[in-house]
């Protein structure tokens, strides 16, 4: 698989194929495969990790395991999609099949379950200050942005709808059977930096969401969302 076109080194893809094949494997192993020096080898397994196509259990020594070749291009097409999608929303574009008809100004209409998770991933990927956001474990792929997010100390709060929580979020213990009929779906919202919302509906691979700019919708957004953390985080500690 040629990484190097989706910004990994030649290292990192040797790496990644060479554990590829073993399906798991030790540092050590990988460099004996490889040719490559320790270290390198290591250097491109903390790389791969970190962005999702490699995992760790730990131990001593450490083994990791590759993410699927079907996972991967998943990965790097939503990636690849996101940061396309984060392009638009700073460059002030909107592309034509996005915005619904009578839609205001910077704001666009996501069609499709695909679309508003990848709108959510670069929305909080493109985040510099601070992002709120109430998801679920559906939306495991907005968790791992809020992960990235937070080591660029990015400010994160979240409330997770449900079990696995993303680190430091909220957990509200509500259940789909609850959640569907309420909502007619699985809820997402995001708001980014005072300045955008990502938010939406999710039902199978069915979702009608809005991803926004608009400087009176985002503030009205945020506002709710606020009271929404504030609320969770008063029932978790009480």
């Amino acid at each position: 698989m040629p990484l190097v076109k989706f910004g990994f080194t030649r290292t990192q893809d040797r790496v990644y194929n060479a554990l590829l094949r073993r399906q798991s494997a030790t540092g050590y192993l990988l460099a004996r495969d490889t040719g490559l020096a320790r270290a390198n080898v290591y250097h491109a397994l903390d790389v791969l990790v970190a962005r999702g196509l490699a995992s760790t259990a730990g131990g001593r020594p450490a083994t990791y395991r590759a993410t699927s070749a079907v996972d991967a291009v998943r990965r790097l097409r939503d990636r690849t999609d996101g940061d396309l999608s984060s392009l638009e929303a700073e460059l002030g574009v909107m592309p034509r099949d996005a915005v619904a008809p009578g839609a205001s100004a910077g704001t666009g209409r996501i069609e499709g379950t695909r679309q508003l998770l990848v709108a959510a991933t670069g929305a909080v990927d493109a985040a510099e200050r601070e992002v709120l956001a109430v998801i679920g474990p559906w939306a495991g792929e907005v968790a791992e942005a809020l992960r990235r997010a937070r080591t660029r100390q990015v400010s994160c709060r979240a409330v997770s709808l449900g079990a696995p929580a993303p680190e430091g979020a909220v957990l509200r213990e509500v259940t789909e059977a609850e959640l569907v009929p309420y909502w007619g779906g699985l809820p997402i919202l995001i708001v980014c930096d005072r300045t955008r919302a990502v938010c939406g509906v999710a039902s199978g691979d069915r979702a009608d969401g809005i991803d926004s700019h608009g400087p009176g919708l985002v503030p009205f957004l945020r506002h709710l969302l606020r009271r929404e953390l504030a609320s969770a985080a008063s029932s978790h500690l009480s």
